[in-house]
């Protein structure tokens, strides 16, 4: 599955269906819907969110994730406190 980078930087983790029936790749975080370009994240690392120290190559497919380029890592969400 294709994912898109978001404005807030987000990958897509919602889809809003617009009135004519559209899907539109949001972020439920930040209800942001405005896409960018991805940038190349083969030298980026990604942190659990909560702290964990799970440290996993930056991918557009963890779970929540959110590039961010003025810090030195990214982040996303390793499962540490359960999927419920």
């Amino acid at each position: 599955m294709s994912r898109v980078l978001l404005k807030c930087g987000h990958a897509d983790n919602a889809i809003r269906i617009m009135p004519d029936g559209t899907r539109v790749p949001s972020c439920a975080i930040c209800a942001c819907e405005e896409q960018v370009v991805i940038p190349d994240l083969s030298t980026r690392q990604a942190k659990c969110s909560y702290g964990m120290h799970a440290i996993r190559t930056s991918n557009m497919h963890l779970a929540f994730f959110e590039h961010r380029p003025q810090y030195e890592y990214d982040e996303y969400y390793c499962g540490c406190h359960g999927w419920e």
